[in-house]
C-alpha cells in the first residue's frame, strides 16, 4: 500500500487486501493529494442480518502527512459517511479506532455485529473491536462531533509543540556556549515565542539519544535553514532524513544557511560532493568560534540529489502556487558507504 501500512497480501492485514478485493462486502477508501494516495481504509458491510452497518475499519495514513492534514482527511471521512448512511441500505457507519494514525479521541464502544469473513471462510484481521459512530440514518445531525476530535486534535498538537520546544532550548544550551545561545537568551518558552523569533512560523525536525545516539534539531524556513545543532555524530540514517527534508521543501529553489566549518558545513560538503547539491556561494569567516569559522551558504539541490530523495521538481505552475502560498503566509560513490555523517558539537 501507498501508505506502508499491513493491508498487503504477504503481510499481517492480508486477508483484508484480499476481501477488499474479492468479497462484493468489501472495498478501500482512498484520500489523494496531488494525485498521491496519502490515507487509505479498508471498509466492509455486516454480514446478512446486520447488513445495515458500513466499518471504514481505521486510518493508514502516509508518515510525511502533518496534523492539518490530519484534520482534513477525518472530516473527508465525516463526509464520507455522511453521503453513505441511508442508502443501499446503510443505516450506520462506524470508524475503527485501533493502530489508526490519526488519534481518534471519543466515546469508543464495543462493536456490536461480527467481523465479516473473507470468501474463503478465514476470518478477517481487523482494528474496529472498537469503534465510534459516525452517523445514523435517523439522526440528521452526525452522532461522533467531528469538531470535538478536531479540538482534541488541536491540544495535541500544542503538546507536541511545546514538546518540541523543550527539546530546542534543551539541545542549545548543551551544545552552544552561553553567547550562541540565542534561543535561550531571548526567553523564548513556547511556539509562538519560537515564531516570533524566527519571524514565520518554522519547522522543526528533530532526533533523540534513544532512538538516534544524539539528541539534535534542524529549524528551517521556506526560504532558509536557520538551524543544526547535535550534540553527537549522527546515524546515516538521521543524515540522509535531514537531506530528505530539505530537499523536499526546497525542490525548486535554493536555500541560504549560516554554518560552522567543522561541522553543518562539512556535512553539507560531502553531500555536495557527491552532486547531491550545489554551493552557489560560499561567505567565509563571517563568525569565529574558537578556531573556527562560519560560512554562509546558499545550497540547491541538484538533479541527482532530487532523483536521490525520491522528491520529483515542480512545474513553473506549481512552483508559482507555492510561492504564493509561501507569501501569503509570511509577516555513484553513494554516501551509503558511510556509517555516520558529522554534525556533532554546535552548528549553525
Amino acid at each position: 500500500m501507498p501508505t506502508g501500512c499491513c493491508q498487503h497480501p504477504d503481510s499481517v492485514g492480508s486477508s483484508c487486501a484480499w476481501h477488499g478485493q474479492e468479497s462484493p462486502n468489501g472495498a478501500f477508501w482512498a484520500v489523494e493529494k496531488n494525485d498521491e494516495i496519502i490515507a487509505v481504509s479498508w471498509v466492509w458491510r455486516s454480514e446478512e442480518g446486520q447488513g445495515d452497518s458500513l466499518v471504514l475499519d481505521n486510518i493508514e495514513m502516509t508518515e510525511s502527512m502533518g496534523q492539518d492534514t490530519s484534520k482534513r482527511v477525518l472530516s473527508l471521512y465525516q463526509q464520507a459517511a455522511n453521503n453513505s448512511t441511508g442508502k443501499l441500505g446503510i443505516a450506520n457507519t462506524y470508524l475503527g479506532t485501533q493502530h489508526s494514525d490519526v488519534a481518534i479521541i471519543g466515546d469508543r464502544m464495543e462493536r456490536p455485529f461480527d467481523v465479516p469473513k473473507t470468501p474463503d471462510g478465514y476470518s478477517v484481521y481487523t482494528d474496529s473491536d472498537t469503534i465510534i459512530k459516525l452517523k445514523n440514518k435517523e439522526l440528521d445531525e452526525v452522532e461522533f462531533d467531528t469538531s470535538k476530535l478536531i479540538a482534541e486534535q488541536n491540544e495535541i498538537e500544542e503538546i507536541e509543540k511545546q514538546n518540541i520546544v523543550d527539546h530546542i532550548l534543551k539541545v542549545e544550551s548543551t551544545v552552544y556556549p552561553e553567547s550562541f545561545q540565542d534561543i535561550n537568551d531571548n526567553n523564548i518558552e513556547n511556539w509562538e515565542g519560537l515564531t516570533e523569533y524566527i519571524g514565520t512560523e518554522p519547522a522543526v525536525m528533530t532526533w533523540n539519544k534513544e532512538d538516534d545516539g544524539a539528541d539534535g534539531y534542524m529549524i528551517y524556513t521556506a526560504t532558509d535553514v536557520e538551524d543544526i545543532a547535535s550534540d553527537g555524530q549522527l546515524p546515516l540514517r538521521v543524515g540522509n532524513e535531514i537531506m530528505g527534508e530539505l530537499a523536499e521543501n526546497f525542490v525548486d529553489r535554493p536555500f541560504e544557511a549560516r554554518m560552522r566549518e567543522e561541522t553543518s558545513y562539512k556535512f553539507v560538503k560531502a553531500f555536495a560532493d557527491r552532486g547531491y547539491m550545489t554551493v552557489q556561494e560560499d561567505e567565509n569567516n563571517v563568525e569565529q568560534y574558537g578556531d573556527e569559522s562560519f560560512h554562509n551558504v546558499r545550497l540547491k539541490f541538484t538533479e541527482k540529489g532530487l532523483d536521490k530523495w525520491g522528491v520529483k521538481e515542480k512545474t513553473p505552475l506549481e512552483s508559482l502556487d507555492d510561492d504564493i502560498q509561501t507569501r501569503l503566509k509570511e509577516p555513484e560513490q553513494e554516501i551509503e558507504q558511510e556509517d555516520t555523517v558529522l554534525v556533532a558539537g554546535m552548528s549553525g
